[in-house]
């Protein structure tokens, strides 16, 4: 019979197996697109602000609010940052099985595919029930 804390144990080393497989696949990406981590990370957090953008229009009443409230939190950027490697590891998947070209602005283009998805949308709803 396993204990909650062999349960425990498992779980979180599953989900630091992922991290690390997350940032292996990142630093593996900068590399190839030959960005600066800097550049990279530009990239992503453009597409996580375009994301809170299609939540929460600008000319919506609650936008200043929950943009900004949201926008500033460690836990929207960690919870955006697992989206993204989620995405970011199909994409390579997808690569290496089309034997695709991979080239910046392709890249760019296909990773902002994830502001668009209705899975992302219900994932950040999700992660919000975690605060109310």
């Amino acid at each position: 019979m396993k204990t909650n804390t062999q349960t425990t144990t498992k779980k979180q080393s599953h989900i630091s197996l992922k991290r690390i497989e997350g940032e292996m696949t990142n630093e593996w990406m900068i590399e190839k697109l030959e960005l600066t981590v800097l550049e990279y990370n530009t990239i992503k957090y453009n597409l996580g602000l375009e994301f809170l953008n299609e939540i929460h229009p600008e000319d919506s009443l609650i936008y200043k609010k929950h943009f900004f409230d949201i926008s500033t939190t460690a836990t929207f950027w960690k919870w955006w940052r697992s989206e993204w490697d989620l995405e970011l590891q199909d994409y390579v998947n997808y690569l290496i099985e089309h034997k695709a070209l991979l080239l910046p602005s392709i890249f760019t283009e296909e990773m902002r595919q994830l502001v668009h998805y209705s899975s992302t949308e219900q994932s950040f709803y999700q992660y919000l029930k975690l605060f109310k």
